[in-house]
Parts: structure tokens; sequence; C-alpha cells
């Protein structure tokens, strides 16, 4: 029996994955310093805490200083760059 070896980026992906969260992450890209907030609305605290490791995980990436605020009331958390005004 022959066996070929075929390295790993010549396979390509029939479908792509997305994550449920890549909207958080295109806005995270278009945050500016001192500009608008983005408000995520989550339903429980497991998912509060996954949007808060993918900013964890965006910031150590980039490079970046995406800083949050959370209203468990309502159940919203905010994301901006800059100081809070």
């Amino acid at each position: 029996m022959q066996v070929r070896t075929v390295k790993r980026k010549d396979i390509l992906a029939k479908r792509s994955s997305r994550s449920k969260y890549s909207k958080v992450y295109e806005y995270l890209d278009k945050l500016v310093e001192d500009g608008e907030a983005v408000q995520v609305i989550y339903d429980a605290k497991k998912e509060l805490n996954s949007i808060r490791n993918l900013v964890y995980n965006y910031n150590a990436k980039y490079g970046t200083k995406v800083k949050s605020f959370s209203n468990p009331d309502e159940k919203t958390i905010y994301f901006y760059k800059g100081s809070m005004q």
C-alpha cells in the first residue's frame, strides 16, 4: 500500500464556521478612542463570562485596551476604548 502525505494547508475547508460572537469582533474592530461604546445584551451570567473572555483574548491578540462596564439589572454590557464620559 502506498501512502501519500498531503500538507494541511493544501486541504480546503468546505464549510466556514463562525462564532456566535463574530459580530462582537466586528464591532470591537470599529471602536475608536473616546468614541461610542458597543452595547451587548446577554441572557445568562455564563454568556456574560464568555463575552468578557472574548474581549480579554481580543485585547491580548491585538494589544488593545478595550474596557467594559455592565448593567446587571438590564443584562447589558458596554465595551469602549478610552475614558468613560
